[in-house]
């Protein structure tokens, strides 16, 4: 499997956790019943086993970049972090509160991550790297980490915009995967 395959596989994946929760969300807010901590389990164990196949084509996809340093730490990273969600969302998320707490945590992290790669894009100062296309991922790292934000403080007026808004983050995140998955080609040196 090439490591394009793997990344768009694994940037899939994050979409389809985007599209279950923005999901359980609309149902929620169609839904009769208000509480929507009463089914947290139709959303915790799909979000969590599709997290933890997205953590195993990240790490694929790292160890398919060795010759890509930067990549390798950047998916390296993504795949840790993965991991980490998807168990704390299988053990720790008792309620749709703490469920909230842990995703923004998780796309918090993932927002300022996307920053700080394109950071380190332009300390590489490659001429093959477009600045607007760096432009646009530190303005996507941003919208990621503003949407953290939004998923935590809508959960007081409306819980269930929040669980919305939390699958349009996922699911911005797996394209944004998806369409700069061509980064980086040339192997980097250092980094």
């Amino acid at each position: 499997m090439s490591r394009n395959l793997s990344l768009t596989i694994y940037a899939v994946l994050i979409v389809i956790t985007g599209i279950i929760l923005l999901l359980r969300g609309q149902y929620a807010v169609l839904s009769f019943d208000n509480n929507p901590s009463n089914d947290r389990y139709a959303a915790t164990y799909p979000v969590s086993i599709l997290m933890l196949l997205s953590a195993g084509f990240a790490a694929y996809t790292a160890f398919q970049s060795l010759d890509f340093k930067l990549a390798l730490k950047y998916h390296g990273l993504h795949a840790f972090a993965m991991v980490f969600y998807g168990i704390a969302v299988l053990f720790f998320a008792t309620n749709l509160q703490r469920f909230l707490d842990i995703t923004t945590f998780f796309l918090l992290f993932y927002g300022i991550s996307e920053i700080v790669f394109c950071f380190q894009l332009l300390l590489m100062r490659q001429k093959s790297m477009s600045s607007l296309i760096i432009g646009i991922r530190i303005f996507i790292g941003f919208f990621i980490s503003l949407g953290a934000v939004s998923v935590l403080a809508s959960f007081y007026s409306d819980p269930n915009t929040s669980v919305l808004i939390s699958g349009i983050v996922f699911i911005f995140c797996g394209i944004n995967l998806t369409l700069f998955r061509t980064v980086q080609q040339a192997p980097q040196k250092g980094m």
